[in-house]
């Protein structure tokens, strides 16, 4: 498993302040919150199998 490498500090508040604004990631443990994230719309995912 060395097929990837940790972030930055800088990185990784980049990418965790993308997740909030862009998503409006909201994470709980509570239920009634969930889902913690929307999805913008239209949106479009791709299958990572092989």
């Amino acid at each position: 498993m060395n097929s990837w490498i940790p972030m930055t500090s800088d990185q990784y508040h980049l990418a965790w302040d993308k997740m909030y604004k862009d998503f409006k990631f909201k994470p709980s443990i509570h239920s009634s919150d969930w889902p913690s994230f929307r999805l913008p719309s239209p949106f479009v995912t791709w299958g990572l199998r092989k």
